[in-house]
């Protein structure tokens, strides 16, 4: 098995679009022990970004129209 020394951008990319997807979690119901599952889950991948030297960027709506404006 070979050993990788650094994780791979496309990964960490991905793990973002995950992490911020739990966003959309917040607003719905769910059983405490769940919601305790989901945010220690959250916080496993959101340290796999950061010690890699990334961080998670959440946007606005109003970020979003306003980088399609032209």
């Amino acid at each position: 098995m070979t050993h990788i020394k650094t994780t791979e951008f496309k990964a960490l990319y991905v793990l973002g679009e995950i992490v911020r997807n739990f966003e959309k979690l917040h607003f719905l119901q769910m059983q405490d022990n769940d919601r305790e599952q989901l945010r220690k889950a959250r916080k496993i991948l959101e340290h796999i970004i950061y010690k890699n030297g990334y961080r998670v960027v959440y946007r606005t709506q109003q970020a979003r129209r306003n980088r399609t404006k032209f």
